[in-house]
């Protein structure tokens, strides 16, 4: 018999509404349910501002949109370390039929009327 080795843990959604920062959002909540390790499975909705992140050699980068994109998808890791909350989340975004990937930053600003909806996947929960 082969056994299969897994992490326990429970789906969390999240709605932000319209006009919020979308990673301010994110870890505020996690701090406010004591998430302690968890996963962005997906978030999706439409921001009407979006700044992605990425890394180069010896800089980082930002890519600003400053009118409507669509957030398509959305993937990362949440974890507290050395008692802050780290989150690094990538993001996948459509403007104009093209499409941009990056990191989360600051000044993601969701969008009415819907917001943007987040799925997460907590692993550890603290006290």
């Amino acid at each position: 018999m082969e056994k299969s080795i897994g992490f326990k843990g429970e789906f969390l959604t999240l709605k932000i509404d319209p006009n919020r920062d979308l990673r301010k959002e994110i870890e505020l909540y996690c701090k406010e349910k004591h998430v302690k390790l968890g996963t962005v499975f997906n978030a999706f909705g439409t921001l009407t501002k979006a700044r992605l992140g990425s890394s180069g050699e010896h800089t980082v980068k930002s890519l600003e949109f400053n009118d409507p994109v669509e957030l398509l998808s959305s993937s990362g890791l949440i974890r507290e370390k050395k008692r802050q909350l780290d989150t690094n989340i990538n993001l996948v975004i459509s403007k104009n039929g093209k499409i941009y990937a990056g990191k989360l930053l600051y000044g993601c600003i969701t969008s009415k009327p819907d917001g943007v909806n987040v799925l997460l996947f907590v692993i550890a929960i603290g006290l």
